[in-house]
């Protein structure tokens, strides 16, 4: 993973999500927040992400950089601590 995606991803100001604080804890960001930082992880994960089962059997889009797991449902990007 290029430097520069790194520097974005330290540089958003990610929310920790209360609503899931006992169930699964994660962080996340809207899209209106950061768009073109948004479309740029959306098109990453699609690209180099993987398909893994949420606890609820959902399958979902995910990809790995540094201590994260990224992936992203509807116009929300999450992020949770590997």
């Amino acid at each position: 993973m290029n430097s520069e995606l790194r520097k974005e991803i330290t540089e958003q100001k990610w929310i920790f999500a209360k609503t899931y604080a006992k169930t699964a804890p994660h962080e996340y960001i809207v899209r209106k927040s950061s768009p073109k930082f948004f479309d740029k992880m959306k098109k990453l994960i699609d690209q180099e992400g993987y398909d893994a089962p949420w606890r609820d059997g959902t399958i979902y889009r995910y990809l790995k950089i540094g201590d994260y797991k990224y992936w992203y449902i509807e116009d929300i990007l999450n992020r949770d601590k590997i």
